[in-house]
């Protein structure tokens, strides 16, 4: 996770270098007065640490600060859940049982975006931040075969369960068209690095509103 963390940092670095000069010259002031955005988005995102996949939904404000820099504060929530039937191995008569695994993340973010690009029509940013994610997990882990009152043998599933508060840092970049000065839609990815229970990484599409 160090090694991806360090190579997205790098690209990041130098994809904001190589855009910068080219974004003083080029930034187009007609945009200048419009200093608030509203931001959701809709994402395809990847849980690292047990590889689920799932939809995370965010809504995120933001504020313009300067010419260059804006501050943003998001929401995002995402829910995973997939359920299988335990087999029995030994064939020996147990009724198999439903068992799943479930992962609930709502994030709460803190960015601040660089523009790197902000002509007209187009955008394009890059981003650094922290995340603080309220995680619940359910994950089977093992299974205790046994009978019920009546005979009949039962495949009983153990939970382990998680319920508590991650960290970590968020890597961003952002390429947006504006339809017209109020909205526009844009393609982004971000990567949450690996707290104490999930990393993720993300792609999505975006709609603002600005004003």
């Amino acid at each position: 996770m160090k090694k991806l963390n360090y190579l997205l940092l790098f690209t990041a670095f130098f994809v904001g270098n190589s855009f910068v000069s080219l974004s003083q010259e080029n930034n187009n002031s007609s945009y200048d007065h419009i200093k608030n955005h509203l931001r959701i988005g809709i994402n395809y995102s990847m849980n690292g640490t047990w590889d689920e996949v799932t939809l995370m939904y965010q809504n995120e404000y933001q504020r313009k600060l300067n010419k260059y820099l804006e501050l943003g504060l998001g929401l995002g929530f995402s829910n995973y859940i997939s359920e299988f039937i335990v087999n029995d191995p030994f064939n020996s008569g147990y009724v198999p049982d439903k068992a799943f695994n479930s992962t609930s993340i709502v994030s709460f973010d803190l960015m601040i975006n660089l523009l790197v690009i902000n002509f007209e029509k187009h955008f394009f940013k890059v981003g650094t931040g922290y995340s603080l994610r309220k995680v619940k997990r359910i994950k089977w882990r093992t299974i205790n075969y046994t009978q019920d009152i009546l005979g009949n043998k039962v495949a009983l599933i153990n939970y382990e369960k998680t319920d508590g508060f991650d960290g970590g840092l968020i890597l961003g970049i952002e390429y947006g068209y504006r339809i017209t000065p109020h909205f526009s839609t844009s393609v982004s990815g971000r990567y949450y690095s690996e707290g104490k229970y999930v990393s993720l990484a993300m792609t999505g599409i975006n709609f603002y509103y600005s004003f």
